[in-house]
C-alpha cells in the first residue's frame, strides 16, 4: 500500500530532521522539500538571486 506522509509545524521543530529519518527507514520513500522545490521552479522562473526573490516576498518565513 502506497503511504502519503506531510509533515508540517513552525520554524524549529525538527521537520527535516523526522523527514530524513523517515526517508532512511523507509523502503522505496521519495523525499520532497518545500523549499527545494520552490527554489528550483524562481530559478526556472528566472530569478537571479535571493535578493530579487527577498523583493517579490518569496522569503517570508527565512532569515535572508
Amino acid at each position: 500500500m502506497k503511504k502519503l506522509i506531510i509533515i508540517t509545524g513552525v520554524s524549529g521543530t525538527g521537520k527535516t530532521t523526522l523527514a530524513r529519518t523517515l526517508y532512511k527507514k523507509l523502503e522505496n520513500s521519495i523525499l520532497l522539500s518545500y523549499d527545494e522545490l520552490s527554489e528550483k521552479i524562481y530559478d526556472i522562473i528566472g530569478f537571479k538571486n535571493e535578493k530579487q526573490k527577498k523583493a517579490f516576498g518569496l522569503f517570508k518565513n527565512r532569515n535572508v
